[in-house]
């Protein structure tokens, strides 16, 4: 997640966004969730989530359902300090 000096999840953005193609998040859900292994960098050092810039939250959300850049994506986790 991106947005050092972000103070609402509007202010983040997802850095590795990339657009879906076809069926992938139904794809690679099928198999299970890796969420309580992947380490998942965050810059936004005004969240409650980051520790040491990672994301602590157990569950991360990314909002903006019809992006097509990281910069039309935001935090839906994001809460502030």
């Amino acid at each position: 997640m991106t947005g050092d000096t972000a103070k609402t999840p509007d202010q983040t953005s997802c850095g590795s966004f990339q657009e879906r193609k076809g069926e992938s998040m139904t794809a690679s859900c099928a198999s299970g969730c890796g969420c309580e292994t992947i380490k998942v960098d965050c810059e936004a050092c005004g969240c409650m989530y980051n520790d040491d810039r990672k994301c602590s939250a157990s569950q991360i959300g990314i909002a903006g359902p019809n992006a097509r850049s990281s910069q039309q994506t935001m935090c839906g986790t994001f809460r502030s300090k």
